[in-house]
């Protein structure tokens, strides 16, 4: 991580601890620019969602978004600790024209035989589509950037294909339309402040799963605000993956392969009723909760996020 923070002068970096973690969070330089939270640091917190997160979760990240959200942060990049930056920043724009709801990134930036964790099954194939593109000015307040060497693909491709593999780094990075999506995922993924509201993490899946829901209720969302959109870039990190047993994650990542086209299809008919974003990301967690994707409790819990945000003074984007 002292890589990230020589090579983005601007960034801090923020640890959020979980009961098995280390009591310290050293690191061999910048320190000054660590924050490291530990559960008790955590617990001594005016939030709402404390006491709804379980711990050794995958969701005990949301409790470092708010934060960093509550300390003044503008831009907000979401790492996993296995992952070492390339290269980030640089310009965007080309938005891709699609038929039907959804769009695979990976074909495009060099990975021919590929898909993201979470994408519908029964679209994989073809993989290969030729797409025609239009310049866009929209502000990309979610930026997915591609990861080399170990990337983020479920669990199917891992048992079926061999690896590493990169990714081409001179291509135009790329904007969905309002009403196609594309998963993305938690490795390296900068959200501006107007997305802050959407990185919320799901706990009553695991984390397999999570931030795929997450980043398709984003994408659902964020089609309703206007002028901005979620963009793909060439790579930025390089994923030295820790140890995983392939099986477990495929049984982990069950909810993608038998829900994620279902999904789609459903927010791509149902656009939400104009009104507070608040209120749509709320009603949106309660839709999926009647679908069965998710469970009471996360309706609980985006309540609760709500709360803490406007709580901080965080200001909601209009619809």
């Amino acid at each position: 991580m002292t890589v990230l923070l020589e090579k983005a002068p601007e960034f801090c970096l923020l640890v959020v601890g979980d009961r098995k973690s280390p009591d310290t969070y050293p690191l061999k330089s910048h320190q000054d620019r660590c924050i490291y939270l530990t559960i008790d640091n955590q617990l001594t917190l005016s939030l709402d969602i404390i006491s709804l997160t379980p711990e050794n979760s995958f969701s005990r990240k949301n409790i470092g978004f708010l934060y960093a959200i509550a300390n003044g942060a503008k831009v907000i990049l979401d790492m996993d600790d296995d992952n070492v930056p390339i290269e980030l920043g640089g310009k965007f724009f080309p938005m891709i024209e699609e038929e039907g709801h959804v769009w695979n990134p990976y074909p495009y930036y060099g990975a021919a035989q590929a898909w993201p964790r979470g994408f519908p099954l029964d679209r994989i194939v073809p993989l290969e589509r030729k797409l025609p593109t239009q310049q866009v000015k929209c502000l990309p307040i979610v930026q997915q950037y591609m990861a080399n060497r170990d990337p983020d693909v479920d669990a199917i491709y891992r048992l079926s294909h061999s690896l590493p593999m990169d990714y081409i780094s001179d291509k135009k990075r790329m904007v969905l339309p309002h009403g196609v999506f594309c998963p993305y995922n938690a490795q390296a993924t900068m959200h501006l402040h107007k997305a802050f509201w959407s990185m919320l993490l799901p706990k009553t899946v695991s984390g397999r799963v999570s931030d795929i829901w997450r980043s398709y209720i984003s994408e659902y969302v964020m089609s309703y605000i206007p002028d901005v959109c979620m963009m793909f870039a060439p790579p930025a990190v390089r994923h030295e993956r820790n140890s995983h047993d392939y099986m477990r994650d495929f049984y982990s990542e069950l909810p993608l392969y038998m829900m994620a086209s279902q999904l789609v299809e459903t927010l791509a008919i149902h656009p939400p009723q104009l009104a507070p974003l608040q209120e749509v990301l709320r009603n949106t967690y309660l839709m999926l909760y009647e679908m069965e994707v998710l469970e009471e409790d996360d309706v609980k819990y985006v309540v609760a996020w709500i709360n803490d945000l406007n709580k901080i003074g965080y200001e909601f984007p209009s619809l």
